[in-house]
């Protein structure tokens, strides 16, 4: 007589049912062992395998079991939740690496949870100094306003004013002049 799983609550026992009940009924037949008694020592296997590919994973939430794929556990509490099931309860242990939202990790995000952090401390400390003295310094620090078009000498000039950064805040620094058709874009070759 062949014996059957006993019905067990909870969302796991179909998983269990479809993905290791072959497997139960051909060793039970090979082996003449109790369905019950494999089913266990299979998800023993299985829950073990499912902790330790967890615990080397380096990221900080993970999403497990059939049920709640998709849903961000943080990876230690998943650890502990895992470790307190029982064996026929883990059912295929499907789970991957994910963000707090649940979303799966792509390979570079992996790679770069493994690789950790890539502050150095003098990099945090060089990121304070630079703090300390405002920031980053501005890339631009010439500016071009008031373009305008008058008559100097006889010939038409483009005038123009140009502004300097300097401690924290732009200053006027002179007005120039360029030919009359010289493209708005190409005034800073005439700054002198």
């Amino acid at each position: 007589m062949q014996k059957t799983l006993p019905d067990l609550p909870g969302k796991f026992l179909t998983s269990l049912r479809r993905g290791i009940e072959k497997e139960i009924n051909m060793t039970s037949k090979k082996n003449k062992r109790d369905p019950y008694e494999i089913a266990c020592a299979t998800g023993a296997k299985r829950k073990a395998e499912v902790l330790e590919e967890i615990k080397k994973c380096p990221v900080k939430y993970v999403s497990y079991g059939d049920g709640d794929l998709g849903m961000a556990v943080p990876r230690d509490e998943a650890i502990t939740d895992i470790e307190s099931m029982d064996p026929i309860t883990i059912g295929a242990g499907t789970w991957y690496p994910c963000d707090r939202t649940g979303k799966e990790l792509t390979a570079t995000q992996l790679a770069a949870a493994t690789l950790g952090s890539s502050r150095s401390e003098a990099k945090v400390k060089a990121s304070r100094e630079n703090g300390k003295k405002g920031g980053r310094p501005v890339e631009n620090t010439t500016k071009i306003e008031n373009v305008r078009k008058a008559i100097v000498n006889g010939q038409q000039v483009k005038l123009f004013d140009v502004r300097k950064y300097h401690d924290g805040g732009w200053f006027f620094y002179a007005t120039f002049k360029a030919p009359a058709r010289t493209a708005n874009k190409d005034l800073t070759q005439y700054i002198e």
